[in-house]
């Protein structure tokens, strides 16, 4: 595996993961308005798995190691944007 193959893996993980658990915050936000969560559920969920497959799919063609590196960045990106938006939650809530 060379370089640009690390830095494409790296990047499509970090985007992936943005993707999927950015979505994922998106859609939890906009349930109580919406008039068929239901619905925005399993769309948002469609829409989201699809993308995380095709990116992963694609990476794969590169290398599998390409794909096993950005399988990690994805986790990992989950992990930031649980402590990074968690930590917004808790001082909302916590404010008068």
């Amino acid at each position: 595996m060379n370089a640009w193959t690390i830095i494409v893996a790296t990047l499509g993980g970090l985007l992936l993961g943005l993707f999927f658990f950015g979505g994922l915050w998106w859609t939890v936000q906009r349930i109580p308005a919406a008039s068929h969560p239901a619905a925005l559920l399993m769309g948002s969920l469609v829409l989201r798995m699809g993308v995380a497959l095709a990116g992963f799919y694609a990476l794969l063609q590169l290398h599998w190691q390409a794909a096993l590196l950005a399988l990690v960045v994805f986790t990992l990106t989950r992990i930031w944007l649980r402590y990074r938006l968690g930590d917004a939650r808790i001082k909302r809530e916590s404010t008068p």
